[in-house]
């Protein structure tokens, strides 16, 4: 088999996208030729989806996206009160590639039965067949050959080796063997499945690997060097730790995101001068520590590089060395992680998802596109949400902190809240897609809560005139938040303390980013409740009474539906209701107690109004509950 991956989907990608996979293969000339792709989501096989090469290529394209989509859904996270994992807003997926076709055994000699003493006929090859006894064959033999009774339709009766059936034909009297080859195959003509499991990109010795000698010495009297058996050394001239990073050139670009089986050997490590250890990385993705001599296998998916290295670590004093012998890499398959994220038709192009990551030096943006400012009120309730994409490696180096930073209405500032975000210092399970989207409490009342667990005051109170919330690394959270750098983008939030006469509509809604969004309308509110009744007529007998019915209601449908007026709002922020509210697939009313009730937008009632003078935009728009009025039944 040789598989060949030509394009894989980033790391991260959007559900309700296309995800393509291309890939190509230098056998598709073979009889009943298929690609195979094994889809997984968080280790369990989903499905297998079988392909044709795509009409005058060696290619073929798959796309899981719309599998996927069944397997994401979304939290509903706007009563938190803590950072939070989103578990059902993300899965890990993996691809295993693989191809299947008709496969024939090359015989190399028929000859008489003197094995098991019948009088049938014995092939041979020098290699494998694959063969049980009972199996139906076909024998085609090459040209020339003098025995036309084995062409056709056999079974075989014994399988006397690997190398070696017995068919149900029976030996003529010529002579002991003939050197006269063929080709059999199942007569069902079945496929065989190869998978990328046995993907080998590299498998050899350090022998071929004299030009690493040129690093080192480091200038702390330390060096890597080829022994006189070829393989790689590191010396340690000095007592202290020493740690270094090498890399090989394995002779093809690794995929991020495919995952590579790796295996290595090490020898001749001294173990009674000190401890050593070793380890590899693929793409940046560390794999397990291991200590001491012997060969170690893991499976490691490829980080963002292209690059695979060597660790060794020796500590202690006096003359130590770690020698790597062979070095095998394999590809099995293609891991991701897809989110519940759309994107629009002019943003897929060049849309990328680490705009939206968040770890130890990126500063990323959260899963949101509202405006830079939202406005929001002391009752408000919400959330904000982020991709935690860090791997941690084995054990977390980097502390988060969300910071809240109050501001009073002469623009000075209190002192930040800072909460340490644990959920993103844990260790992320490798086997699904845990801690991989992170909540974070956004909102007055979700930050009050917080705070009175660790101040017993409330931050947001009616004398903060705004506030911001950002992500920060090993900060003092006391101090200029101007010092601090930030690892997440800041979000500013403007209180709102204009008085209302009309009740405050708070709606809350699934983004594009697959997270919840929430606005308030403040203007005027109608409610108006369309009925619609089934009834029957009865003819009334001659001894009826006053009062009796002869038009009856069997059943009543009561549906509530709601026209409602956002406030005057800019051009920016109309964009964003416009294009997430409206386009959303889950709306909610959320009201001050924090009780959803889920709701269906009436999509021709909105209607626009525009203040010209001032670029500002007010929406007129309609809503109904998604459940209808309970009503008894005559």
């Amino acid at each position: 088999m040789a598989i060949t991956i030509l394009n894989t989907p980033p790391a991260y990608v959007p559900v309700y996208n296309p995800i393509y996979i291309k890939v190509s293969s230098n056998q598709t000339a073979k009889e009943g030729f298929n690609f195979l792709f094994d889809l997984y989501v968080n280790n369990t096989f989903v499905t297998r989806t079988n392909l044709l090469p795509r009409p005058g290529t060696t290619q073929a394209i798959y796309s899981p996206a719309r599998i996927l989509e069944s397997y994401v859904n979304y939290d509903l996270t706007h009563n938190i009160v803590t950072d939070q994992v989103s578990t059902n807003c993300i899965d890990k997926y993996k691809i295993v590639f693989g191809e299947e076709y008709v496969v024939y055994w090359s015989y190399d000699s028929i000859a008489k039965d003197t094995i098991t003493s019948t009088s049938f006929t014995i092939l041979t090859s020098t290699i494998p067949h694959g063969y049980a006894q009972d199996d139906d064959i076909v024998i085609t033999q090459d040209p020339g050959f003098t025995y036309a009774q084995i062409n056709g339709i056999h079974k075989v009766v014994t399988v006397i080796d690997a190398n070696t059936i017995l068919i149900n034909v029976t030996w003529p009297d010529l002579g002991t063997t003939l050197i006269q080859p063929g080709k059999t195959t199942w007569s069902d003509k079945r496929k065989t499945e190869f998978l990328t499991d046995s993907t080998e990109l590299v498998d050899r010795y350090f022998q071929d690997l004299g030009d690493w000698s040129t690093y080192g010495p480091d200038g702390s009297g330390n060096k890597i060097e080829i022994s006189p058996l070829g393989s790689l050394n590191w010396t340690q001239y000095n007592s202290g730790t020493m740690t270094q990073k090498y890399t090989e050139a394995i002779g093809t670009t690794l995929k991020p995101g495919a995952t590579y089986s790796v295996t290595y050997t090490v020898f001749d490590t001294y173990p009674a001068l000190g401890p050593q250890t070793t380890y590899v990385t693929v793409g940046g993705t560390q794999g397990t520590i291991n200590s001491g001599t012997g060969t170690f296998s893991q499976l490691i998916k490829c980080g963002p590089t292209t690059e695979f290295r060597l660790f060794g670590n020796s500590s202690g004093g006096g003359l130590q060395g770690i020698t790597f012998s062979q070095v095998s890499v394999a590809l099995i398959g293609f891991e991701g992680y897809d989110w519940n994220a759309v994107v629009s038709y002019e943003d897929v192009p060049t849309f990328d998802y680490t705009r939206y990551q968040i770890d130890d030096t990126v500063a990323g943006r959260f899963l949101t596109k509202q405006p830079s400012v939202v406005l929001t009120r002391l009752e408000d309730r919400g959330s904000l949400g982020f991709l935690n994409v860090n791997d941690y490696a084995l054990t977390p180096t980097v502390k988060y902190y969300m910071v809240v930073i109050g501001y009073n209405f002469d623009d000075s500032f209190r002192i930040p809240l800072s909460f340490e975000l644990t959920t993103m210092e844990q260790v992320l399970n490798p086997s699904n897609a845990s801690n991989r989207i992170i909540e974070i409490p956004a909102y007055p009342w979700n930050l009050n809560q917080l705070s009175q667990s660790i101040f017993s005051i409330d931050v947001i109170d009616s004398t903060v005139a705004k506030y911001q919330i950002g992500l920060f690394a090993e900060l003092d959270p006391i101090g200029d938040p101007g010092n601090y750098t930030p690892m997440s983008e800041i979000k500013t939030f403007q209180m709102d303390y204009n008085c209302s006469k009309y009740d405050n509509k708070r709606f809350m809604f699934k983004n594009s980013l697959g997270q919840f969004d929430y606005f308030n309308a403040t203007l005027l509110s109608n409610t108006t409740i369309n009925a619609t009744r089934d009834t029957y007529v009865k003819t009334l007998g001659m001894d009826y009474q006053v009062g009796d019915r002869g038009k009856t209601i069997i059943n009543v449908n009561s549906q509530e539906s709601y026209t409602v007026y956002t406030n005057w709002i800019s051009e920016t922020t109309a964009n964003w209701i416009s294009y997430e509210f409206f386009n959303s697939t889950e709306v909610y009313l959320l009201d001050d107690n924090g009780v959803i009730s889920p709701i269906i937008l009436d999509m021709g009632s909105i209607t626009p109004k525009k203040r010209v003078n001032e670029k500002l935009i007010n929406y007129q728009f309609s809503y109904s509950k998604a459940v209808q009025i309970n009503t008894a039944r005559g």
